[in-house]
């Protein structure tokens, strides 16, 4: 069908042609696309720059980068990626936005945080989306936390300040004092985004709360915990998942089945007990050798309706090597359950799992 709906876009762009009736930069952003919804993204890059020798650049589109980009950095292509951006106009926040994307999908928080810098030297506005997606990106990046807390510090800064939430007991010091001791680091907070004026929000919060997590930073996941309550944000599963990968990191086992638990009984423990949470809570039981516990747990996510991923099968592939008949038996109808699943779509929640 997608090839189809190209043929019609480009039989009615000739007409134009023929009619006299010259495509402007829209309807060639169209087309560009209908080839990158077809994943044909080396026709789109031919098509791109054959529109760009054609028009001198005229009839290419900021729309028409930010696809480009974004296609690319999915499949992997950043150094073309790379390309159209030099191209691209730079007082666009969505086209950085579309190269910070790439960066994230390829897992290169440095190049993120670099292209940030870089932005903010070239005095272009920085949005707390685009802060966002460099954190996500160094998320996924190994051995930069101290780069996510230069840019997330920041971000908190701006956002106290315009909350006046000093006078509440909420100070950007206290928690500085806790990150710089434990890694070392000597300049004041945000020194190296010191023109960086977006907002933290509770995305923001929840991203630093698991780069921490993945240090087993417990003191540090537990002071943005308290501080987001502070702020009026609510409690979430992302939030709680930071919790338990915590605890994860130490080897508290007990710890972390204990923090589900306590989710559990929460008031709102149906929007706090995700499938991500539920995953951690059976490696907490399988690394204690509670099998018998985490088959129940299985069931209370049958119970819930809790659609497992295919992290929850692998957990469930361990239990069976536990050897038990019941176990065998609880994964035939874990398996059975996961194709009403499947049909549903399975949840995807930012890639954190």
């Amino acid at each position: 069908r997608q090839g189809k709906q190209y043929d019609l876009i480009d039989h009615t762009l000739q007409n134009m042609r023929t009619a006299g009736i010259k495509p402007n930069s829209r309807a060639h952003a169209v087309v560009l696309d209908s080839l990158l919804d077809r994943k044909k993204w080396r026709e789109g890059v031919q098509y791109y720059y054959n529109l760009r020798l054609e028009s001198n650049g005229d009839l290419v589109s900021n729309y028409a980068h930010i696809s480009l980009i974004r296609t690319l950095g999915r499949a992997g292509k950043i150094q073309l990626a790379e390309q159209i951006f030099s191209e691209a106009p730079k007082d666009d926040p969505q086209i950085l936005s579309a190269m910070l994307s790439a960066y994230k999908s390829q897992a290169d928080g440095i190049k993120a945080a670099a292209l940030l810098q870089t932005m903010l030297d070239n005095k272009v506005e920085v949005r707390t989306l685009e802060g966002n997606l460099a954190l996500s990106a160094l998320l996924k990046t190994r051995n930069s936390t101290a780069t996510a807390w230069s840019i997330f510090s920041r971000m908190r800064s701006c956002a106290l300040n315009k909350m006046h939430l000093q006078k509440h007991g909420i100070t950007t010091e206290t928690l500085w004092s806790m990150v710089s001791d434990k890694y070392a680091l000597v300049s004041e907070p945000g020194l190296a985004f010191a023109e960086f004026s977006a907002s933290a929000d509770k995305i923001s919060y929840e991203i630093m709360q698991h780069v921490f997590a993945r240090e087993g930073e417990i003191e540090l996941v537990e002071a943005l915990s308290n501080e987001m309550q502070l702020l009026g944000y609510d409690y979430s599963s992302y939030a709680l998942c930071a919790r338990m990968k915590a605890l994860l990191a130490h080897g508290d086992w007990r710890g972390m089945f204990s923090l589900f638990r306590e989710a559990k009984s929460h008031p709102e423990s149906s929007k706090l007990l995700s499938v991500h949470a539920y995953n951690l809570a059976l490696i907490s039981l399988l690394r204690q050798e509670r099998y018998d516990t985490a088959l129940l747990l299985c069931g209370e996510m049958k119970k819930e309706r809790i659609k497992p991923n295919s992290h929850t099968f692998e957990l469930v592939t361990m239990l069976r090597q536990a050897g038990t008949k019941e176990v065998d038996q609880e994964i035939s109808r874990m398996q059975a359950f996961s194709a009403a699943a499947a049909a549903a779509g399975l949840v995807l929640w930012h890639g954190i799992l």
